[in-house]
Parts: C-alpha cells; structure tokens; sequence
C-alpha cells in the first residue's frame, strides 16, 4: 500500500521549490497518488506522466525515452518506484535524457532548492559545528531500530537521572537506560499512559512549556526540577523530542537549568523555517554557551533543503549536545552519519551529511 504521508512530503517540497515542470513516472500506484495530491491538494497539473509500460498503449502517457523530443529545461521528475532495482533503471534512463533534469526520488530524502536562504544557512552550519568528544568513552545507541533511537557518549551512572520528554507509545530509548539502573523521568501530556512498566521510569502526565501552563497540562523545566527535587543536580540527562516545542523552551529556560544537563539528545523540527529565523539561531547560540554538539543525524523521513552546491540543511535532525564544564571537546572532522546510526525510514536511505567539523562549515 502507498504510504501518503511520505508521497505528500515529496509533492509538497516538490511544489515549493517551484519547478518549471514535473513529470510523474511511473504510473503505478505511488504515481497515481502523487498525480492526486498534485492536482487536487496543490491544483497543478503535471507536464508529463511517463511510464515504459504504459506507453505502449496509452498515447498520453510518455515513456522516458520520449522526453528527448520534449522540452525538458526546469523539470523535475517525481520517481515514484519503491523497487530498488527498476528504481536505479529508470533513475539511469532520466538521466540520460539530460543530466540538467532534478529527480525527486521515492528512495532518498525529499529535497527543496531554497536559494533565498543561503545566508541562514551559512549561519545555522556556523551554530552547529560539531565537535569531537575528548573523552575515551565512546558514543551508545540507544533505542529501537530505526525511529526512536538517540545516540549519547557512554557515561552512565545509576545515581544520574534521565528527563525524558515526548514519548508517544515508545520506549525503547528510555527502556535501555532504566535497566542500566537510571531513573527516567518521562513526560507526556498527550497519552494516558505507557506502554510498559519497569521499576525505573516515573510517568507525568505533563508536558513541556517554557512558562507554567496548569490548564494545558505543561510546566516550566525549573517547576519540573523543583517538584522532583532537583533543582541543583547536575547529573542529569535529557532527551527532548516535543514536535517544535523545543524552541520556545530553549529561548526562555535560562541558562542556570540547562547547565544542570550532562548531556541532552533532541529532535530539532522545522530547522529551516525562515519564519522563525532569528528565534532558531538565538536558541542554537544560547546552547552553545553551555554546552558543545557532537552528534548530528538527519531525520531522512523529512526532507532537504538545498540553498546552493554544499549547502544543504535537513529540516528535521537529531542531535547530541555535551555539557562544557563536565567534558572536553576537541576540534575535527567530525562524518556523520556514523556506523552505529539507522535512518529514521528503512524504505528510504540515509542522508549523508558529512563533516560538520573544523573544516566543514566555511
């Protein structure tokens, strides 16, 4: 069966990169749903439907080696084939057509062209250089295959506490740190309960805000801290994946709380939104007066951004900040994704984001 949401994702940064022309291929059932959600959703009927097949016997329908005859400047083809190989075939023959001719592919992560927001950009790649962890310890998935898996530095102790928040029906990542005897403080404000019971975790029915929110079931982190005693302990770890709400938190929790945090893991949502350029670069230069990021993944379900050649920022990632004044960072190239990373979808690969090190961000 299609998946939508991963069609819809695809037409719609598709869409925004405002093309010249999309061509749709093949017309099996991924097609289909891509020509529906383009013509209905957007109202832009596409320029081509090309299927090999097809072809043969419906003459509205062109076959990649058709477009040769056509005008082919400024078009996008939206490839929209789930096996691998007939995926690299029909990938060859468009390219062949013309090397000037982008594709949207089902496999990889989708893609914007937003070369209005190069110099947010340039900036954002300046707030994220990674550093390399100084530390002997080295780097611990944790959390189930695929989504739901965060990467932290090795350094557990059972008297250290973990601040968990967005949990959903996963707990996979939390459930790796109770058995290793940590207590997991877990907050959700959108569930009813978790999915399992285990001695260590501590479920509150309550979200994260950056002020006190009773009526909305969301507290403030320092009201958090305060209820649980912790107010002042610096051995605790958080791991933050709150569907945007982490910017409103990162801008107004003061910097005295972060600093409690050995380490924090977040899911960073809507990176590239200009509309909230000037917040999303405060936030990142805040966190980087406490504390150093040393891992990055990208979220391969949402898409890219390409502003130029080089410059490409996902709109959603996953990242790893180390406490300064507990650990030592070293500049370097700094390649990720790493050995021990899975992309978030199994069906699409890994982006491939590379050094964001010492000599990556220029």
């Amino acid at each position: 069966m299609a998946n939508y949401s991963r069609i819809d994702t695809m037409v719609r940064a598709t869409v925004l990169s405002k093309p010249g022309k999309i061509a749709i291929c093949p017309f099996a059932e991924e097609g289909m749903m891509a020509k529906q959600i383009l013509n209905q959703r957007y109202g832009i009927q596409e320029t081509y439907l090309l299927d090999n097949r097809l072809a043969k016997i419906n003459p509205a329908i062109k076959s990649v080696e058709d477009l040769k005859q056509e005008d082919t400047e400024d078009l996008v083809v939206l490839l929209m084939i789930t096996n691998k190989e007939i995926n690299q075939v029909l990938e060859n023959q468009i390219h062949d057509v013309g090397a000037h001719i982008e594709i949207q592919n089902y496999l990889r992560p989708a893609w914007m062209f937003v070369p209005e927001r190069k110099e947010f950009f340039r900036t954002l790649k300046r707030c994220l250089k990674m550093e390399c962890p100084a530390e002997k310890k080295a780097f611990v998935r944790l959390g189930k295959e695929y989504d739901g898996g965060y990467v932290l530095l090795d350094d557990f102790e059972k008297d250290m506490k973990v601040y968990s928040f967005g949990i959903w029906n996963d707990v996979s990542f939390d459930r790796e740190l109770a058995d290793r005897g940590l207590t997991i403080h877990m907050y959700d404000h959108t569930i009813a309960g978790l999915p399992e019971t285990h001695e260590n975790y501590r479920f509150h029915k309550t979200g994260i805000s950056h002020i006190d929110e009773p009526e909305n079931s969301k507290l403030s982190m320092g009201t958090i801290l305060e209820r649980n005693g912790d107010l002042g302990n610096h051995r605790l770890i958080l791991k933050m994946d709150v569907e945007g709400a982490e910017w409103n938190f990162l801008e107004k929790t003061p910097s005295e709380i972060l600093k409690q945090f050995r380490q924090i893991t977040f899911e960073f949502h809507r990176l590239t939104d200009m509309e909230r350029a000037d917040q999303i670069i405060a936030c990142l230069n805040k966190l980087n007066l406490t504390h150093q990021a040393v891992w990055l993944h990208a979220n391969n379900f949402g898409h890219v951004e390409r502003a130029e050649d080089g410059l490409e920022i996902p709109a959603y990632i996953e990242i790893t900040y180390l406490n300064k004044a507990v650990y030592q960072t070293r500049n370097g190239k700094c390649n990720f994704p790493l050995d021990i990373d899975m992309p978030d979808s199994p069906g699409i690969e890994e982006y491939i984001l590379g050094n964001w090190g010492e000599q990556g961000n220029d």
